[in-house]
């Protein structure tokens, strides 16, 4: 099957009705992020500058006269107060390219969420687990409840350079399944499971609504905001693997982002970007059918210079844009 024919029956879909916003929110018993602490209970002490630790920012290296961190080009303008619009259109544009996405934006000022767009329907993770394993470990679930300075390097470069093999470790150490079982629970996550084929970690399943609000309530906790706020502010342009990160929220100047890329867990190419700025958590996830199926046993520099690969990106790229009213190119 091909993109452009637009079946998604390979994802599980549970989509509520729209309606109004906060009563959608409210019906769903959501965790309000200013109510909610994540380390509730538990005592953690992380230091509000990862430097007073001794914890040294990522390797920073150069492309031409740009740094390798933080977002690109120039200051963009204030968000509109309301993307519903223009978000809708850079969905339908996506979707007529053979790209089904998912969208949540959230105010951080007010918490309301200014736009939804299939935010319960399931995706699979990929790399977005890593903020799980964060999450997981900083707030003293896992093993060790009182991370040491080579765990917080650990972590920052888990999130900024997207390192599959720390995560891979941490992942196994955490529990797996047991820890996916441990963030839900601690974050009310509706929506997300641990992996279906009981292998892949990038297969956990996870929804839009739940990395919104997952995100929040990182951002708001004492235990895990310094470390995740530091560590996407410091998303290097080349990921361990050499992907090119600069995806969605990564080419926002100033933002926080974290990305995920993948093919075919769940039978699908899987482009993801969720991030913060000072105004606004976004939220964008996407699935398309693979145009080649050997991109299951390929890397992620195969499946960026892939055709089909290179029209997600696009795609999720065009649709952050257009919810933090950003030039189109």
């Amino acid at each position: 099957m091909k993109r452009g024919q637009r079946r998604w029956l390979v994802i599980p879909v549970t989509v509520l009705a729209l309606g109004l916003l906060a009563a959608t929110v409210a019906a769903r018993h959501r965790p309000n992020p200013a109510d909610v602490t994540p380390a509730d209970g538990v005592s953690v002490t992380v230091p509000a500058d990862l430097s007073d630790a001794g914890v040294p920012a990522p390797t920073v290296t150069t492309t031409g006269d740009r740094p390798d961190v933080g977002g690109t080009g120039t200051p963009w303008p204030s968000p509109p107060a309301d993307p519903s619009a223009a978000v809708l259109l850079a969905m339908d544009d996506a979707e007529a390219a053979g790209v089904h996405e998912a969208v949540v934006i959230i105010d951080r000022v007010s918490g309301a969420i200014l736009t939804q767009q299939n935010a319960d329907q399931q995706f699979p993770a990929l790399s977005l687990v890593k903020l799980m394993i964060a999450a997981d470990v900083l707030t003293g679930s896992g093993e060790a409840a009182q991370p040491d300075v080579a765990t917080l390097v650990r972590l920052r470069e888990m999130i900024a350079r997207s390192d599959d093999e720390i995560a891979a470790d941490m992942y196994e150490q955490a529990g797996g399944d047991a820890m996916v079982d441990r963030v839900v629970q601690r974050y009310g996550l509706i929506g997300s499971a641990p992996t279906p084929d009981g292998e892949y970690w990038g297969n956990v399943q996870t929804t839009a609504a739940d990395m919104a609000s997952l995100l929040s309530q990182l951002l708001a906790g004492p235990a895990t905001a310094p470390v995740v706020r530091s560590a996407m502010l410091s998303t290097t342009v080349y990921a361990q693997d050499g992907v090119d990160q600069r995806i969605g929220m990564r080419v926002v100047p100033g933002a926080g982002s974290k990305q995920g890329w993948g093919c075919c867990l769940s039978g699908v190419v899987g482009i993801h970007s969720v991030g913060f700025t000072p105004e606004r958590i976004v939220v964008v996830l996407s699935v398309a059918e693979p145009d080649d199926d050997d991109l299951a046993n390929e890397d992620g520099l195969a499946l960026q210079s892939d055709p089909g690969g290179q029209v997600s990106i696009a795609a999720v790229t065009a649709t952050v844009r257009a919810a933090l009213g950003g030039p189109s190119s």
